[in-house]
């Protein structure tokens, strides 16, 4: 028999090194080889620190959403505004395959400066890994943000000293560029508002070191395995607490403090604690229609075999505030809320339009 070509081919993010002061690893978590520091202070370009988020890797490719395994495209319910948008660039990413935190469910560590459900860390094209200054152009051209970066004031290169222990150099060179020692940092919020849900206490997850320039996976610098990174590295807080399997049947949606900057206006009545109040923008309708109704912003509805999405309507629907978008290809099939008996659907994939009403491309 003939081979059979696997429509799939895309490849996973490759691994990543602790670097030797990394405190959060585990049993299976390896960590960068001796000469490590004095390989990355001879990056010509020098290097870019990045606060580590705390989400899941997901990777936008021509072949589909994928998460961590790219065995399949992801599907879960936690990655649903990613899926949604990589239906509107999956025509326009061509060799490039975007990886970055997926942020819509919230993990073990809660961000009260979030501003969108997805920030780039890496790009690869035809398996050469990009500059930073691609990643930032690839990130503002998809509409996304970075993982926050760090500014580095005191470049590694003029920091580095042969005679001295490497990891301790590594700790004073964070501590230099830090204003505090790393495991002090990542005690603090870092710049996207970072803290325990479970105790409010402020917190980050850690560091991203990379090469400022592109860059194969293993190139050959340092010892490494053929699927990990020797141009990258990562420092985890002690204790990191990762999800297992009771986090996917517990999971909660998390919030933005604007839906707008980077598009995602329309889940901003689509996560749980939007769905039990009432949110401003609803509010200023319930001089003429009732709470209720209002509270009914963004879920999903069925009735005689047609799912439909209750929304604020549109500029140019004038016959009522808040309708029901039905999952038609048509451009304007709405309806007033209210005036048919309808059952709520937890989960549906719109086959027609999007999560602001409009047709998908």
């Amino acid at each position: 028999m003939g081979r059979i070509k696997i429509m799939n081919e895309s490849q996973k993010y490759c691994r990543s090194l602790h670097a030797q002061i990394s405190l959060g690893t585990t049993s299976d978590d390896r960590f960068m080889p001796n000469g490590y520091i004095k390989a990355f202070s001879e990056m010509p370009n020098g290097l870019v620190l990045t606060e580590k988020l705390d989400g899941e890797n997901n990777a936008f490719t021509k072949y589909g959403l994928f998460a961590r395994s790219h065995t399949a495209p992801t599907v879960s319910p936690w990655t649903k505004p990613l899926r949604e948008r990589w239906d509107l660039l999956k025509n326009d990413l061509g060799n490039l395959e975007l990886f970055g935190e997926g942020m819509y469910g919230t993990h073990s560590i809660e961000y009260s400066k979030l501003e969108s459900y997805y920030y780039l860390f890496g790009v690869r094209e035809l398996g050469r890994w990009l500059s930073w200054e691609e990643v930032k152009f690839y990130a503002a051209l998809f509409d996304f943000p970075t993982v926050p970066e760090i500014n580095i004031t005191v470049p590694l290169n003029t920091f580095y000293k042969p005679d001295v222990d490497e990891n301790k150099l590594l700790s004073d060179w964070l501590k230099a560029n830090l204003k505090m020692t790393w495991e002090e940092s990542v005690e603090t919020s870092g710049l996207l508002g970072g803290f325990d849900p479970v105790t409010n206490k402020p917190c980050s997850e850690g560091f991203v070191i990379r090469n400022a320039d592109g860059f194969e996976t293993n190139g050959g610098i340092l010892p490494v395995a053929e699927n990990e990174f020797n141009n990258l590295m990562k420092l985890v807080r002690g204790k990191h607490v990762k999800t297992d399997e009771h986090w996917t049947k517990n999971w909660r949606a998390a919030e933005l403090m604007d839906y707008t900057k980077f598009n995602w206006h329309s889940y901003e009545f689509m996560n749980t604690k939007k769905k039990e109040t009432i949110s401003k923008e609803a509010l200023q309708f319930t001089e003429v229609y009732d709470i209720e109704r209002a509270k009914d912003i963004g879920k999903i509805v069925k009735y005689s075999g047609e799912y439909g999405l209750v929304m604020l309507a549109p500029s140019t629907v004038k016959f009522d505030k808040i309708v029901v978008r039905w999952d038609t290809n048509k451009d304007c099939d709405y309806e007033g809320y209210g005036q048919l008996e309808y059952k709520f659907i937890d989960e549906y994939e719109f086959k027609h339009i999007n999560l602001d009403g409009t047709l998908k491309k």
